[in-house]
């Protein structure tokens, strides 16, 4: 295992202890720890998904060489994808601005997104 990703584990660890920490502390009843409880978990999940992305992709390539800065790189669009997309999804049902206009204008914006991303054209 590469000597970066324990630095990215022990990041993904403390962030994931400060989302619980504020869900059992913190009352929601404010904007702003309902901010910071967006912003930890698009974090957790950001860090989660790009050391999974990770290991599915040098899995992939076992056996070849394969710089791992370069393979973890790799997963991080995806993972920065995924988190902000959920992320936003609970945050306007969060505020309860999530009916069916908002949902389908987001689930449009999600898809364009990604296929703008995953496109091979350079």
């Amino acid at each position: 295992m590469p000597k970066f990703l324990y630095t990215i584990l022990l990041t993904n660890i403390l962030s994931w202890a400060a989302f619980f920490r504020i869900i059992f502390t913190k009352t929601p009843n404010t904007t702003n720890a309902l901010f910071i409880f967006l912003i930890l978990f698009g974090l957790s999940t950001f860090l989660t998904t790009s050391v999974f992305s990770y290991f599915l992709k040098s899995r992939q390539k076992h056996g070849k060489f394969h710089n791992p800065r370069l393979t973890y790189r790799q997963g991080l669009k995806f993972s920065l994808i995924l988190s902000l997309g959920l992320s936003t999804l609970l945050g306007l049902r969060l505020f309860k601005i999530l009916n069916l206009l908002t949902g389908s204008i987001f689930l449009l914006l999600f898809v364009s997104v990604l296929m703008v991303t995953t496109s091979n054209r350079r």
